[in-house]
């Protein structure tokens, strides 16, 4: 089964900020607006730092502001928005 494109790009914009926090963390918290507030909720989750090579948790908690549900469309019947 081939890995869908949005997954791909996914996991490509999630490295970087995975990267730096492995590079200088662990850190007691972060905080995530907007865009951020997503990339952290997915970066919280072990099964996505594991998927990334990651396996060791980055923070202790977590402040998300302004963030978006990007998986939006899975969640409503049909995919439709």
């Amino acid at each position: 089964m081939t890995t869908p494109h949005y997954v791909m790009h996914q996991q490509q914009l999630q490295r970087r900020p995975l990267a730096h926090a492995e590079a200088h963390g662990p850190y007691d918290g972060a905080y995530g607006f907007s865009q951020g507030a997503a990339v952290l909720t997915l970066l919280s989750d072990a099964g996505v730092r594991a998927s990334l090579g990651c396996h060791r948790p980055l923070w202790s908690f977590v402040l998300l502001a302004c963030g978006v549900d990007y998986l939006v469309e899975q969640h409503r019947p049909g995919g439709a928005l």
